[in-house]
């Protein structure tokens, strides 16, 4: 990266852990309700380490059963707010009959779209899920280039040390694209080209931070959205100034952390209940600034994400 990205990412690196050891106190609730929830109810905080850790004591004399009584409970919340779905309206413009049945007919593909495409009833429940369990939840709305419908492949076009493509002059005196040129069949690289389409994600609490210093939304001066994923899928992902798939490397550790299944199982709980091996993945930071906010950054409205 350039010098003055990459100050921005150890900026934003530095941020992100500030934030999450800041919000200890939220996160250990959020651990506990989530290790009840599997039914690991010997789970509880340890302030001193900053962990969750198994309750310490002797095991009671004989046969005891343990009921998962919030999972069920959960579940019928969940149940009950997922039988009065939102319905998508679309208000006409005027009282013209032309307008009132193309709004009508705007307003069912709208649906079908929202329920189909972005897969909204699976979407509320997970979104219902984590609010019921842990009363806070995000839902991100991003474009993803790479999604939706195939189109035709696309020549691949070429780019200076800038990311900028580059241009030539034809014989016919008309500037037209460079392209990659293939020297084994003497034709340019051809790359699959997609529609694109919106992608509405459910996010834990834990994997959200913001700018503590805030007390209302429109104060916040950054958010960030920190997720494990596979170096394969960071290389679809996210493209260098070229337009390439980006080479990171995995994190290279295992942990093993709560699984979360109760009874019979032991497990460290220093972490989420869920086992992760990052040995094959690598964490990514998704930091937005508001406009000024950010003293290394490349202008307003620009989004930086940094992945090691």
């Amino acid at each position: 990266p350039k010098p003055e990205e990459d100050k921005f990412a150890r900026l934003i690196r530095l941020t992100c852990d500030d934030a999450a050891s800041r919000m200890w106190p939220w996160r250990r609730k959020w651990r506990v309700l989530e290790e009840w929830t599997n039914g690991n109810f010997q789970a509880t905080v340890d302030n001193v380490r900053n962990q969750i850790v198994q309750k310490p004591g002797k095991p009671r004399a004989g046969f005891g059963v343990h009921l998962n009584v919030m999972r069920p409970t959960l579940n019928i919340w969940v149940a009950k707010l997922m039988s009065a779905k939102p319905q998508a309206m679309i208000l006409p413009g005027s009282t013209d009959a032309d307008v009132v049945a193309a709004a009508a007919a705007a307003q069912r593909v709208g649906w079908e779209w929202q329920r189909h495409v972005m897969d909204m009833d699976k979407k509320s429940e997970e979104f219902l899920w984590l609010l019921e369990q842990k009363a806070f939840v995000i839902w991100k709305h991003t474009w993803n280039p790479r999604a939706g419908r195939r189109l035709e492949d696309q020549p691949r076009l070429q780019r200076d040390p800038d990311g900028n493509p580059i241009q030539v002059i034809g014989l016919d005196g008309q500037p037209s694209w460079a392209y990659e040129i293939d020297p084994k069949t003497d034709q340019p690289f051809m790359d699959p080209a997609w529609s694109g389409q919106n992608e509405l994600l459910t996010l834990d609490p834990e994997d959200y931070l913001f700018d503590l210093s805030a007390t209302r939304q429109e104060e916040m001066m950054w958010e960030a959205h920190v997720s494990e994923m596979h170096v394969a899928a960071i290389g679809n992902q996210f493209r260098d100034e070229n337009d390439q798939p980006i080479r990171v490397r995995p994190d290279g550790a295992t942990s093993r952390e709560s699984i979360g299944l109760g009874l019979g199982y032991g497990a460290d709980l220093t972490n989420r209940s869920r086992i992760r091996d990052f040995r094959q993945t690598a964490t990514v930071r998704e930091a937005w600034c508001k406009p000024g906010a950010d003293p290394y950054g490349p202008g307003p409205n620009d989004v930086l994400r940094l992945a090691r």
